[in-house]
């Protein structure tokens, strides 16, 4: 019997089976060889040889490859009428997928030397074969159709979902951006505070030394030089390096001096006090005899001494003033979009000069080693040193607590530690407070607005590095802060 290739079959390949199953009963030597695969069971094994062909007669088989990552993907599902394992058994390849039954089924199985001699013998097999086979072929092909259609489809959801995950990161980064600001504004107004008093008490000290030097100078000028130039010049010298003395120096010393010039004063006497001893030794045997001009002596003596002393006074407190504008300067530098070479010391200095205001009340100890330079950007590392610094002394209500600063060097990182003997942190906590939104600072919640930890988490990962907080050993909380040195690997901190 020749069969007819018809459309219908090639429709629903599960009419060809009925007819393969008809040319069985037509002849008696024809044999079927059927088998049962249960759920799970594998049909054919990608990257393994295929000697057989399966038509499938009941129940689903599914295809599945695995990729570079050792994942499964689902390829296809096959229909009763389908050909397993096609491409294999034809070219003699490894099968390209995995043919697993995903419901129990039943298969019509061909091994390669029984196929063949049914092909040869029986013509209306071999024909019945190809229209399988071409039906199969359709059957593909509209699946191939059928799934380009959807990854279309899908590419035109992921293409809108693309546009609003970056617009919604556009967001994210501009919010981002003024919380930093915040924040930075924030700490600039602590800073501003902070150097606002510190720069307070050297400008009043210079205006004071001005003020008492305009008039010592104009006594000095108005009534002339009376006393030896030389001693004039060594008073002057000694008032310029005079040092701090305690009250009770100053008290032995005025007694001295109430002992061996009576006749001048209290006044005078407390003035004369300020005066090392080997001046005075020096001075005294040449006084002169007349009270009155040995009294103007002793005045010039204390005016050309005090006149040294409000000249180093207005130099010191220069230099301070200087000291603070050149630290604020260089923390709140500018160029904090490019990384560059830098001594971490130099900004944790300028940090501890302008947070001065805050750590005096404090007992603040430093071991710091000398470090190798980082790769960094300045600007932000000082923010890191300001927040974390802050948080100590916040948590120590700004009042009497100890805080200690030390750093060292640790594989291919230096790492700066921050010791407080505050309340310390619970362990629930350690995690969460460098959460953006999370503040312990809040009474009756844990929720606040405190955001400098998180920045300051973030500050140091963007430079390759850690912040590991722990139970400080002076009882409070220590916050240890990693970052990569000058020429080494940036690679994220994993700690040993």
């Amino acid at each position: 019997m020749i069969l007819n290739f018809t459309k219908q079959w090639l429709r629903d390949p599960r009419q060809l089976i009925e007819q393969l199953r008809n040319l069985v009963r037509e002849h008696a030597e024809i044999t079927l060889p059927e088998q049962e695969y249960d759920t799970g069971d594998q049909i054919t094994t990608e990257g393994q040889v295929n000697d057989a062909i399966h038509i499938l007669v009941e129940g689903t088989v599914e295809l599945v490859k695995t990729d570079e990552y050792n994942r499964e993907i689902k390829i296809d599902w096959l229909r009763p009428g389908s050909l397993v394992g096609l491409i294999s058994f034809c070219t003699g390849d490894v099968a390209l997928t995995t043919a697993r039954a995903s419901t129990k089924v039943r298969m019509i199985k061909f091994e390669d030397e029984h196929f063949n001699q049914l092909t040869q013998e029986y013509p209306e097999i071999s024909s019945l074969f190809l229209q399988l086979v071409i039906g199969n072929m359709l059957d593909r092909y509209n699946h191939i159709i059928n799934v380009h259609l959807q990854l279309e489809e899908m590419n035109i959801r992921i293409q809108k979902e693309r546009n609003h995950l970056q617009k919604a990161l556009t967001q994210l980064e501009q919010t981002q951006q003024q919380l930093v600001h915040r924040e930075k504004m924030a700490t600039l107004g602590q800073l501003v505070a902070g150097v606002a008093h510190e720069l307070n008490n050297p400008a009043s000290s210079l205006m004071r030394a001005n003020d008492n030097l305009f008039t010592t100078l104009h006594s000095l000028i108005e009534t002339g030089t009376t006393i030896p130039r030389h001693i004039a010049m060594g008073l002057f010298e000694a008032g310029t390096q005079a040092s701090f003395t305690d009250t009770e120096t100053q008290r032995l010393q005025l007694h001295e001096l109430s002992a061996l010039f009576p006749d001048i004063g209290r006044p005078m006497q407390r003035r004369m006090a300020a005066i090392p001893k080997d001046f005075i030794a020096e001075l005294k045997p040449q006084l002169p005899k007349d009270e009155d001009t040995r009294r103007v002596w002793l005045k010039k003596a204390a005016e050309f001494y005090e006149s040294g002393w409000f000249l180093q006074i207005s130099k010191t407190s220069t230099e301070r003033i200087s000291e603070i504008v050149k630290s604020l300067k260089n923390f709140s530098r500018q160029d904090k979009s490019e990384f560059r070479t830098t001594d971490l010391m130099d900004g944790l200095n300028d940090t501890l000069l302008l947070l001065n205001n805050r750590l005096k009340k404090l007992q603040l100890s430093l071991d710091l080693e000398d470090l190798p330079e980082v790769t960094c950007i300045p600007g932000e590392i000082n923010q890191v040193w300001t927040n974390i610094i802050v948080n100590a002394c916040e948590a120590m209500d700004n009042g009497n607590g100890k805080l200690h600063i030390s750093s060292g060097i640790k594989d291919n990182y230096v790492w700066v530690c921050f010791a407080d003997d505050g309340p310390g942190i619970p362990d629930r906590l350690k995690e969460r407070i460098f959460d953006a939104d999370f503040t312990t600072k809040t009474k009756g919640g844990d929720f606040g607005l405190g955001i400098g930890l998180a920045i300051t988490r973030d500050i140091v990962m963007k430079h390759g590095g850690n912040i590991v907080v722990e139970d400080s050993t002076l009882g409070g909380a220590r916050f240890t802060v990693y970052l990569p040195m000058a020429h080494s690997d940036k690679v994220r901190f994993a700690e040993s």
